[in-house]
């Protein structure tokens, strides 16, 4: 790409960011987004907890873009040479997916124009990888840094630019299937087939298990929405909550943990049908809560189509008298009297 061309590409990029805040709109570049399922390399999940573990180490050269480039490639063997910029203004410029700042994908560059060196004829701005829960990981001053994004983005003289993919990561996309709003706060069963339910068990592990109304406080769920499209699946009392536990990959264990606000417990809840919904966690976009192996323990697979073993029924508990059936949210359930 020659100079000329660098330039007219950033120069369109500031102008759609200056509308987008002009308009209170965000600009979502299409062609970006849709260019990740072409690249081949490690995923978005890897880069973003690869990147994590390297907080409060050195790294010397102090160029952020550069110490990017330079981890993908020798850590983890990422072909880098589709991010070959001078600084992380152009390289921002070339490959802004979007410039909201919410819904930015694991492992995805987060960039900033400004800055206080010359990068040709502009600043040469900064760059960071997203690594989760509103934080970032960025190299300046000889130390890599696990930080806020909006610490960042009220650094003086520098702006937000928007987040990016880079060329040589494959990144999760999340399930194609509509999210559905089932309320601030309720109680419900979580179930799957006929009569059984998922249940809290020894060890911070859950299972499906036929469901035994004397045993309701290790059966029922308490759903809360965070206000970002997400719900938090609570245990009795809110004392805990259903939990990724750390993973993003196939088979991932699912169980619950202390309440920490982290995207390991932030649910997407996606209708599949009237009866059925799909549990798509925040910390890993394209995979859902499955049934795996003969113990009915929960696991985390990719999610696909018509997989019965990541349909479920949504029950709702009310402290009224049992027996009377209504309708909820398009379907029925049967009042439990707690």
């Amino acid at each position: 790409m020659s100079f000329v061309r660098k330039k007219s590409v950033c120069y369109f990029v500031v102008l759609i960011l200056l509308f987008s805040l002009m308009s209170g709109s965000e600009f979502i570049n299409n062609s970006k987004l849709n260019s990740v399922k072409a690249a081949t390399g490690v995923s978005g999940s890897t880069v973003a907890a690869h990147f994590k573990s390297k907080a409060g180490s050195s790294y010397s050269d102090g160029a952020c873009l550069g110490f990017i480039n330079y981890t993908l490639r020798s850590e983890l063997g990422v072909d880098t040479s589709g991010l070959s910029y001078s600084c992380a203004y152009e390289a921002g410029c070339a490959t802004i997916a979007s410039t909201s700042s919410s819904g930015i994908p694991l492992g995805a560059l987060v960039y900033f124009s400004g800055g206080t060196y010359s990068c040709g004829n502009h600043m040469a701005g900064h760059v960071g990888v997203y690594v989760g829960d509103g934080y970032i990981i960025d190299s300046w001053g000889g130390v890599v840094h696990y930080e806020t994004l909006s610490s960042v983005m009220n650094w003086t003289g520098y702006s937000y630019m928007g987040w990016g993919y880079h060329p040589g990561v494959v990144y999760d996309q999340p399930i194609s299937l509509p999210n559905v709003d089932l309320g601030n706060s309720f109680t419900a069963l979580i179930m799957h087939g006929s009569g059984y339910a998922i249940r809290r068990k020894e060890g911070f592990d859950v299972g499906l298990e036929k469901y035994d109304e004397s045993k309701l406080d290790v059966f029922y769920w308490e759903f809360h929405a965070n206000g970002d499209g997400t719900y938090r699946i609570s245990c009795e009392n809110n004392t805990c909550s259903l939990d990724c536990l750390g993973g993003a990959s196939n088979g991932t264990n699912i169980g619950y943990m202390g309440n920490n606000d982290s995207n390991n417990q932030k649910w997407y809840i996606h209708r599949v049908d009237g009866e059925n919904y799909v549990l798509e966690p925040a910390s890993a976009r394209g995979s859902a809560a499955d049934i795996g192996g003969k113990d009915w323990s929960i696991h985390l697979w990719e999610y696909t189509e018509n997989n019965n073993n990541q349909a479920f029924h949504i029950v709702p508990i009310v402290s009224q008298l049992p027996g009377n059936t209504l309708i909820w949210n398009g379907h029925k359930y049967v009042r439990i009297d707690i």
